[in-house]
């Protein structure tokens, strides 16, 4: 009987000394994941405020475009830049973006017909509270024999 006794006191402690590996082991492990939760999440945010912008921008193209090309008259040339601060501040989502526009044209002649070529260009911004998302567009057109 007496050989299992001391058996038993050799092997006491050793349980103490396996939770507290197990448990520094599961702590490192709930770090990791935290981080990682966390990165992910920010990563989200930044993609869905890039998505906005990218609408912002969109939104000045289409702005410079639709007065470029009116339905009901002649395309017009243009050579301006629009700013819009507040054109968003009714739409959910969008009240801290904007975009600022540019339009240029020119007149070319090529294999003897007279064209206009359109370059369009809007950048969209919109603000984190942590940092600014911009998202630029080009768009180019072209206006076969003019009048």
């Amino acid at each position: 009987m007496f050989p299992n006794k001391i058996s038993v006191n050799k092997q006491s402690g050793s349980m103490l000394v396996i939770a507290l590996f197990v448990l520094v082991i599961l702590s490192l492990l709930a770090g990791t994941m935290i981080t990682i939760i966390s990165g992910s999440s920010k990563s989200v945010v930044h993609e869905v405020y890039g998505l906005r912008a990218q609408q912002a921008a969109h939104a000045g193209l289409e702005t410079l475009i639709a007065a470029s090309f009116p339905l009901s008259s002649p395309a017009q040339s243009c050579s301006t830049t629009i700013n819009s601060s507040a054109s968003f501040s009714q739409v959910d989502g969008f009240q801290n973006c904007r975009y600022t526009a540019t339009c240029s044209s020119d007149d070319i002649t090529f294999n003897t017909a007279n064209s206009r070529y359109y370059r369009y260009s809007s950048t969209g911004f919109c603000d984190t509270g942590s940092g600014v998302v911009s998202r630029t567009l080009y768009v180019d057109a072209m206006q076969e024999e003019l009048p």
